[in-house]
């Protein structure tokens, strides 16, 4: 197994070190999918202060803790979403390490700079409809996004009050409006997956909401 996972305080988690001791060829794919992740980002830190490499590697905890029966790909894209938007990794490196389909998947979640040329009120919008169009192709696409936005809830208490308002109410207006209305349309991936993301999404927001700013769950 090695050390590419403990390394990390994200993955201390009894059912993501099964999967990864016990489904080969996965294990070796993954532990190297780490590894990559990590010196990619090495010396990259978040808004709030953490080292960045936690955030691609809790990614891949979530989307594992909500599903183990995803195709490999979709765990190589989930702890690797990022390298193209924030890492000096190239669509051609990320092939030849990954293949086709994850370059797919993370440029689809790559932001990038045609996102930030775009007015405020239709980025997301416009993002997520991007998500959308390889639905059909890689269902999975949703689930890691949903890890993605978990992940960023979860972490909110170390930003600024501004940006976490801003997050709150991005995520309450667009993103989750957007994942329910593809709940039917997606939840035959993963044997549920889909529903149990969705699910966590909506009590990790619940719990950040603050009355006084308006925000509310339903």
């Amino acid at each position: 197994f090695g050390s590419c996972a403990f390394e990390c305080k994200c993955l201390m988690n009894w059912r993501c070190f099964h999967f990864l001791c016990q489904s080969p060829p996965m294990n070796p794919k993954l532990c190297s999918a780490i590894e990559l992740a990590k010196e990619a980002h090495k010396g990259q830190l978040r808004q709030n202060g953490d080292d960045y490499v936690e955030h691609p590697i809790a990614v891949l905890r979530i989307l594992m803790e909500a599903g183990l029966d995803l195709p490999l790909e979709a765990y190589l894209a989930a702890v690797l979403h990022d390298v193209l938007e924030e890492t000096e990794i190239s669509e051609e490196e990320l092939r030849v390490f990954a293949g086709e389909e994850v370059v797919e998947v993370v440029k689809a979640l790559t932001k990038g700079e045609e996102y930030y040329r775009l007015p405020r009120s239709v980025r997301d919008h416009r993002y997520c409809e991007r998500i959308a169009a390889l639905e059909k192709k890689y269902p999975y696409i949703l689930l890691i996004k949903m890890a993605d936005k978990i992940h960023n809830l979860e972490t909110i208490d170390g930003l600024l009050k501004a940006r976490r308002d801003k997050i709150l109410r991005e995520t309450q207006t667009t993103c989750l409006p957007f994942f329910r209305a593809h709940l039917h349309t997606s939840d035959s991936v993963g044997g549920g997956t889909y529903e149990t993301l969705l699910h966590r999404m909506e009590k990790v927001l619940e719990k950040h909401m603050v009355n006084s700013n308006g925000y509310i769950t339903a």
